[in-house]
């Protein structure tokens, strides 16, 4: 296996800019996911890391060698598809040989690294029938046998899990991650979907507009988001957002319905603000602690309503006129209209300026 290194990336469509100047070295046997709403140049990236499409500037490299100008043949790498891509007169068999007949390995090879390929995936049983008469997770199990039998030097692989079943891509989420971990393969994994990404990935890269938003490990990204995008597309439900404007003596926010939300940050966060000025809180749903009675710091809410999620319930708050939402027991089930006091973990709290939208906190 080797590393997957990304220099200046752009990539233009016309008058459209898809890929904005991106730079991305993911290491050897790393897991990087690639995650971002649609249109936001994931695809983008990875297609010209595989040389499916031509780059507008910057430079590739794959195991440290220079391959932005080679066709995707020469860069020993394996794509896998959100469609799987399999030939539908072929057997599983045949599919599985089909990359390294391509380059006329010796016979003897073929036969060997699809036996294994077919072991390591469990579709032994498989070998002998067409992809119609696979389901969706064994022709999926099929596609990415076709690349590991080509030993490449990194796996590409886009949104490979959108077309399965909720319950079927829970499956295959571990087992894909756990292939991975056992083959040592580097792999570039496309997604939109933040819970593979937070369950897979040794790295995740946030794109949005066509440039890295943050690079880091799931809970980097999950605890210290460094803007308002990443704090609002990772996380489910998403982190709590509370605007305000700074009160004179630095210590809360003033809200509308003259609200006061205290703010549990230090002396040395609260003296570098500006009074008066504008500011976005935040908070992620299991950080905000419910309580019948006032507590220090807390702020008084109403419950708007209640969404029972069996492991779980996600409790709606009213704010004035904005809506938090609490993450609780199952067990807890506040009736509508009920007053409470809410307060947030100092810890785990966030500031953010609404102009740049930095995280400050």
């Amino acid at each position: 296996m080797g590393s997957v290194k990304v220099q200046g990336l752009v990539k233009r469509y016309g008058e459209v800019l898809a890929v904005a100047g991106v730079d991305m070295d993911v290491k050897d046997k790393e897991f990087v996911v690639l995650l971002g709403p649609s249109g936001s140049g994931k695809t983008s990236t990875l297609r010209c890391v595989a040389g499916l499409e031509g780059v507008s500037g910057g430079k590739v490299f794959i195991d440290d060698r220079e391959v932005t100008y080679l066709p995707p043949a020469d860069r020993d790498i394996a794509f896998v598809f959100q469609s799987y891509a399999l030939y539908p007169h072929l057997s599983v068999y045949e599919n599985l040989a089909f990359p390294l007949k391509a380059v006329r390995a010796p016979k003897t090879d073929i036969e060997e690294r699809v036996n294994q390929a077919a072991e390591t995936l469990r579709i032994t049983r498989l070998l002998a029938r067409k992809p119609t008469q696979l389901s969706g997770g064994e022709q999926q199990r099929v596609a990415l046998g076709r690349a590991i039998v080509r030993r490449p030097k990194a796996f590409l692989m886009d949104e490979p899990l959108t077309n399965l079943d909720a319950q079927l891509r829970t499956i295959m989420r571990a087992e894909l991650k756990r292939l991975q971990t056992d083959l040592g393969a580097t792999t570039l994994y496309v997604t939109h979907d933040q819970l593979e990404a937070m369950s897979m990935g040794d790295q995740i890269v946030v794109f949005n507009e066509g440039k890295i938003q943050q690079t880091g490990s799931p809970m980097e990204v999950y605890n210290t988001p460094a803007n308002l995008f990443v704090a609002s597309f990772i996380g489910s439900p998403p982190m709590n957002f509370i605007k305000g404007s700074l009160s004179e003596n630095r210590s809360s926010l003033q809200l509308e319905a003259s609200l006061s939300l205290p703010l549990p940050f230090s002396n040395a966060i609260l003296q570098a603000l500006e009074p008066g000025g504008n500011y976005i809180f935040g908070a992620r749903p299991e950080d905000v602690h419910l309580s019948d009675e006032p507590t220090e710091r807390s702020l008084r809410a109403e419950v708007y309503v209640v969404e029972p999620l069996g492991a779980e319930n996600i409790v709606n708050l009213k704010l004035g006129e904005q809506i938090v939402k609490v993450r609780t027991s199952p067990t807890f089930v506040p009736p509508i209209g009920q007053q409470l006091w809410a307060s947030f973990d100092p810890d785990r709290s966030h500031l953010f300026d609404p102009k740049s939208e930095e995280a400050l906190r």
